[in-house]
């Protein structure tokens, strides 16, 4: 039998032939299949736009839709779509087509099953709005946007979600209220809250009543960072938190007090070490500090004196007729940022003399002042405030009340052999006291504070 190569070699010929325009073809339809479906995407239901933010705005152009979407008046034009899922708490939403929108536009809000909930044409001019649309107790909505009767183009979409203002929805945390901090730029802590975009401490000065206000993007609050803050005060804190560009209302108060600040001579040069008279005798070191205040007791001339300073240290020849074989008692008070002296620290003692002194001399200081002691109380205080005079001896005692200027405001003389207790302040102006008791050589100075 003889083959027929040319008619062989024909229908393959023609079989490639077919397979290569089917294949063309294929691809020609896939290709046209996903251009069509770019082309329509979010032209209807399902394929609308996913959004859940509380504020969304972009621009879009409808032409490219079909014209088959049936509006509130019967009439059918090209139409976006767009699924806004609610915002936990969201109550309402509303969206804006006034504003980059060139056609005569619609809106449309469905429920998630498709149905109407209400519409919008012609709010502003040509253009639609709806405002505070009620979505409370839908899980999403549909938001269309279309034109009136085959109206089409260019379109820019606002849509927000309407958060209710909550009555308190963040405080301090619990664990800070009525107390006081650990360090005065420890941080105070609101409870956190989703979504939230800043919050805002609203700082009250217990005493003053002044006011400061400072919004944070974190829940964390410094109060060293607030306009004249002060040690050893106390405030009242509420917070209030930004969420979808809105500053909600304050939550409940809070009490918070900023701890109080002493200082003493450094370790180094507490305990009676040689303190030449170019030396310079230092305090520890108090953040913010305006000021030192440097009590000296000459142990042998029981001279008292004060010394200032904007600075922690001073010279040890500042000391009037500072010489040689003495030993002197230094105790600080730190200068608040309101100008005031906080209580002085602990005491500590230098020494004149180039050979140390010994313990034992030390010992018998510490004697001499536990022998010896004065109390004030309440402090602050209101009305008046008691001095508890305690003492090894019934010598009498001299009371001396000296006002912020060293100015003398009352002297008493007190016999212990009646009363150790005695009563002051009730006459004195609001303000910063020094009380001096003094028994013989032993000398206790305390400082008051009336409100």
């Amino acid at each position: 039998m003889k083959t027929n190569y040319k008619n062989y070699c024909f229908n393959l010929k023609t079989i490639f032939t077919q397979f290569s325009i089917n294949a063309f073809t294929i691809v020609f339809l896939l290709l046209s299949t996903t251009f069509v479906s770019n082309l329509y995407a979010q032209c209807d239901q399902s394929t609308a736009i996913a959004e859940n933010s509380l504020f969304y705005s972009i621009s879009g152009n409808t032409s490219g839709c079909p014209s088959n979407y049936v509006n509130a008046f019967g009439y059918t034009s090209p139409a976006h779509w767009y699924k806004v899922t609610r915002f936990p708490g969201v109550t309402s939403i509303s969206v804006n087509l006034c504003s980059g929108t060139d056609y005569d536009s619609y809106i449309d809000v469905l429920d998630p099953s498709g149905v109407r909930i209400t519409y919008n044409d012609d709010y502003c001019g040509l253009q639609s709005q709806l405002n505070n649309v009620s979505i409370s107790e839908l899980p999403f909505v549909y938001v269309v946007v279309t034109g009136y009767f085959n109206e089409n183009g260019n379109y820019g979409v606002t849509i927000t979600q309407t958060l209710t203002p909550t009555d308190g929805v963040t405080n301090v945390q619990e664990s800070q209220c009525n107390s006081t901090l650990a360090d005065i730029d420890s941080y105070v802590f609101a409870n956190l809250v989703s979504q939230a975009q800043g919050y805002r401490f609203k700082v009250t000065n217990n005493s003053t009543l002044n006011v400061t206000t400072k919004d944070e993007v974190l829940r964390n609050h410094k109060m060293s960072s607030d306009a004249g803050f002060k040690y050893n005060q106390a405030y009242t804190v509420q917070v209030a938190v930004k969420r979808a560009g809105v500053w909600e209302n304050y939550g409940s108060p809070c009490t918070i007090t900023t701890p109080s600040a002493t200082t003493q001579i450094q370790a180094s040069q507490c305990g009676a070490p040689f303190v030449a008279p170019t030396d310079y005798v230092y305090a520890d070191l108090v953040k913010y500090a305006k000021g030192y205040k440097f009590h000296i007791h000459n142990f042998f001339t029981n001279e008292d004196t004060y010394i200032e300073r904007p600075i922690r240290a001073f010279r040890a020849n500042s000391i009037p007729n500072y010489s040689s074989s003495t030993y002197y008692s230094v105790e600080i008070a730190v200068k608040n940022t309101d100008d005031t002296y906080l209580p002085y620290g602990n005491l500590c003692f230098i020494n004149s003399n180039i050979s140390k002194i010994t313990p034992n001399a030390i010992k018998t200081v510490a004697n001499v002042a536990d022998n010896f002691s004065a109390v004030a109380y309440p402090n602050p205080f209101d009305t008046n405030v008691y001095i508890d005079i305690k003492s090894q001896t019934s010598d009498p005692v001299e009371v001396v009340a000296y006002d912020m200027l060293g100015r003398t405001i009352e002297i008493l003389k007190v016999d212990l052999t009646n009363n150790s207790i005695i009563e002051i302040g009730n006459n004195y102006p609001v303000g910063v006291y020094t009380i001096v008791v003094k028994q013989q050589d032993n000398t206790q100075n305390i400082r008051v504070i009336k409100r």
